[in-house]
């Protein structure tokens, strides 16, 4: 499926879906309420990371990837065992995006909404 708008009802649509069939199962796996969603502040790292992606014109994309903080959070208990979100810029390699960490240093994390 290619990258393509969708509105705003659908995005629910489908989030509802993840809350229905994949949150109860990790909620239940980490025995305390998993992610719903992760939200980027726009502070100064995030917005700069963006604006350099935007513009490298090697830059064919960003891949998303689900990460997990591990079972001890030493200073953030509430985010141990929870899933969470980075991203890092891709480059084309003959037609395959490829991940580009040392033209642009990946994100993580956001803010955890469980």
């Amino acid at each position: 499926m290619a990258t393509a708008k969708i509105n705003y009802a659908d995005l629910m649509d489908l989030h509802k879906n993840y809350e229905d069939n994949k949150w109860p199962i990790l909620s239940q796996a980490i025995g305390k309420d998993d992610t719903k969603s992760v939200w980027f502040e726009m502070n100064k790292d995030f917005r700069d990371s963006l604006t350099d992606i935007l513009a490298d014109e090697k830059v064919n994309g960003i891949r998303f990837y689900f990460t997990a903080y591990p079972g001890t959070v030493p200073g953030d208990p509430d985010l141990e065992n929870r899933l969470s979100i980075g991203y890092v810029a891709t480059t084309d390699d003959g037609g395959k995006p490829v991940d580009d960490p040392a033209g642009h240093s990946p994100m993580n994390h956001g803010h955890i909404d469980p």
